[in-house]
């Protein structure tokens, strides 16, 4: 029997095609299918699949119009998952529907993917095969969702999962579902998310997705009590730990239905830690679902350096997506999510790598702490970017206007999880006390004063180091430091989340602050114009490479006025002027 050859689609047009699943009654008989060629704008009548490809090397052979047509062993099982007993079943699936081997055709169907699953009667997310775990866990959803949906109470609740706390094999068993594979892939963010209705399959076992949703919204809503009851199974995933990408497709779901669509800067950063075979789709896959506009009706993400194309390198598409966010946004926040790695790949050190997790939390962080930095005055230098800001010379320069506050001469040792806090607040404490700007009561320091050791002399705003340094150590988050048991238990975590993969500084002026683990002494502290939090920039022949963002404590609130040619009131003994930073 020879292999399949795909018959062209009209790249004008919104043709697709469709494949039609026959029917078997035993799960073990061969996969018998068609393909159709139709069009969106004939609005056919079909449903879309939402699967992990699985391993490429690992192939199963299925009958294709009476050709031959290799699928990954994934693909294989979820066909037969899915496959009716006695009716055909139409479906959607990009491996089979969409000629990989032609990147136009490819790059053509990509950009109509969201509508393709927006059309869809509904999408089919398959998870996996049946295990005796995923058919307990999703029992135990049916379940859940006929409580959760009558509970109105936390000590509703409670009293819900007391009963069920000494059910460990039930909560492992969903803790194993949500921790499948398909919740960490790329695309299954907008497949989901743009679905008139779904239904999420384990094996040929399935659930609506509505259950999920009601699931996750529930856990997040009362995520302490979840965390106090759920009983432990040893070294299993718990609950807890793995619903969050399954909330997050249901949040920005719910947030759509809206009429609200995430920013696409902000579902990048969600999105981070997902998956993909190619890393191109870390960025394709959530263009379709996101707007990009600050102002204005909520809009698909689009624009020239937005075009999906399979035919660019990764370099070029994680470059369109920086410069597309900079003159959509008019503000500098993408390079916010820039972290410093030796780049051997095109990729300048102001594209964020999207392919890579960060390593630590954004320090501009306000769904969580609702606080909101301004280094630099953002909204007066609003869409002054476009057409200025990159080098007609050189496609990896970044041109920008700052100011270099001052240059890091002190570095304490980088927190990394599980360190030993104490040791390292002494070590971080014992750097804090050379900012010392003033006596305690004020008045200025002499040569050879001694600096008193419980940090009671004065930081440069006025502060004493100790209330300086304690508010740099959780970037300043939050503004009541009250001695109370709820203040104390707030900044330490405030804390534990500011100071992770990062360290605290000293600068030769006597500034401090947080910076990346992967700060040296030498790189300077700069507010660029545009940008609401200070960035430590290193200097590498005729131009400066982008490390992080960093804190540094009282600059954080548009003390610095960035003006071409105007120079900045004194501070700390010195001038700071604004200049032009070019970045690779």
């Amino acid at each position: 029997m020879d292999s399949y050859s795909y018959s062209p689609l009209d790249p004008t047009s919104r043709q697709i095609r469709l494949l039609v699943l026959r029917p078997a009654l035993r799960r073990s008989a061969s996969i018998q299918c068609n393909l159709i060629q139709t069009s969106l704008d004939d609005n056919p009548t079909y449903e879309a699949l939402s699967y992990t490809w699985g391993d490429p090397r690992i192939t199963r052979t299925i009958n294709l119009d009476g050709h031959n047509f290799l699928v990954t062993e994934n693909l294989d099982d979820a066909l037969r998952d899915i496959r009716h007993r006695t009716s055909k079943r139409t479906v959607w699936v990009d491996a089979v529907c969409v000629n990989q081997a032609d990147v136009p055709e490819r790059n053509h169907q990509v950009r109509q993917m969201r509508h393709i699953y927006e059309m869809a009667q509904q999408v089919l997310v398959w998870l996996g095969g049946e295990t005796a775990d995923s058919v307990k866990a999703l029992n135990f959803i049916k379940e859940f969702n006929t409580k959760a949906t009558r509970m109105r109470s936390a000590d509703e609740v409670q009293s819900y999962l007391t009963g069920h706390s000494t059910d460990a094999g039930a909560w492992a068993a969903l803790a194993a579902v949500l921790n499948r594979p398909c919740w960490t892939r790329a695309w299954i963010f907008q497949e989901v998310m743009v679905a008139s209705k779904a239904e999420v399959y384990c094996g040929r076992q399935s659930v609506p997705w509505d259950l999920f949703s009601t699931l996750a919204f529930t856990l997040d809503k009362y995520e302490d009590l979840f965390r106090l009851h759920e009983p432990s199974s040893g070294s299993a995933p718990r609950v807890v730990g793995n619903y969050h990408h399954l909330y997050n497709i249901a949040l920005f779901q719910r947030q759509r239905l809206m009429g609200a669509p995430p920013l696409l800067l902000e579902t990048l950063q969600i999105r981070r830690s997902s998956l993909s075979t190619d890393p191109r789709d870390k960025v394709f896959a959530v263009v379709g679902v996101s707007k990009d506009n600050l102002v204005g009706l909520p809009k698909p993400a689009e624009g020239p350096q937005l075009q999906l194309d399979y035919s660019k390198a990764v370099s070029e598409v994680y470059k369109g997506v920086t410069r597309h966010l900079i003159n959509k946004t008019g503000n500098l926040d993408v390079l916010c999510a820039c972290q410093y790695t030796p780049r051997d790949d095109g990729l300048p050190s102001w594209a964020p790598d999207w392919s890579k997790a960060r390593t630590n939390g954004p320090i501009q962080n306000p769904d969580q702490w609702g606080h909101l930095y301004s280094a630099s005055d953002v909204a007066s230098t609003m869409f002054l970017f476009y057409g200025r800001t990159w080098s007609d010379e050189d496609d990896d320069a970044l041109r920008l206007q700052g100011v270099c506050i001052d240059t890091i001469e002190q570095l304490g040792t980088s927190h990394t999880y599980g360190a030993d806090w104490a040791d390292l607040n002494s070590e971080w404490g014992r750097l804090s006390l050379t900012c010392t700007s003033a006596r305690p009561d004020g008045t200025a320091m002499a040569m050879g004063d001694e600096i008193p050791s419980d940090g009671t002399s004065l930081y440069f705003t006025g502060q004493s180091v100790a209330e300086a340094y304690g508010r740099t150590c959780m970037l300043d988050r939050l503004a009541d430091l009250e001695d109370t048991e709820e203040s104390r238990w707030k900044a330490a975590l405030a804390r534990v989340e500011a100071i992770e993969n990062r360290r605290f500084y000293v600068t030769r002026e006597g500034f401090m602050g947080l910076g990346p683990s992967e700060a040296q002494e030498g790189d300077v502290v700069c507010v660029l114009q545009g940008a609401h939090v200070p960035f430590v920039l290193r200097k590498v022949e005729d131009h400066h490479v982008l490390v992080e963002e960093c804190y540094l404590h009282g600059f954080m609130n548009g003390e610095v006025d960035i003006t071409v040619g105007d120079e900045w009131e004194e501070i700390h003994g010195g001038k700071l002027q604004s200049q032009e930073f070019i970045l690779k």
